[in-house]
């Protein structure tokens, strides 16, 4: 089967690059969704719980979302656990 990857990175990525990535997964155009190491490094609770509501919002339905993160001490550390508290105990498939 092909695999065609798409990354969103509005660090390394132009707005245009980004916005095609965004247009195209949108509202279930993605099968499987993977963020690397980005809800550690996000302060607020409320953009880090977005990242994971966009990831939602791509996946097809039955579809897989993957998190890693780094642990860290403090409030992003604490939500990052919860997430990870939450989806390791109810295995759940955003």
């Amino acid at each position: 089967s092909n695999v065609e990857v798409k990354v969103y990175d509005p660090f390394n990525r132009s707005p245009e690059h980004n916005k095609s990535v965004v247009n195209s997964i949108k509202d279930g155009g993605a099968d499987k969704v993977v963020s690397f190491n980005t809800l550690n490094v996000i302060p607020e609770e409320v953009n880090r719980l977005k990242v994971v509501q966009q990831a939602h919002n791509a996946l097809k339905n039955n579809g897989q979302a993957f998190f890693t993160v780094y642990e860290k001490k403090g409030a992003a550390g604490s939500t990052i656990k919860a997430i990870k508290q939450l989806c390791l105990q109810k295995n759940i498939y955003l």
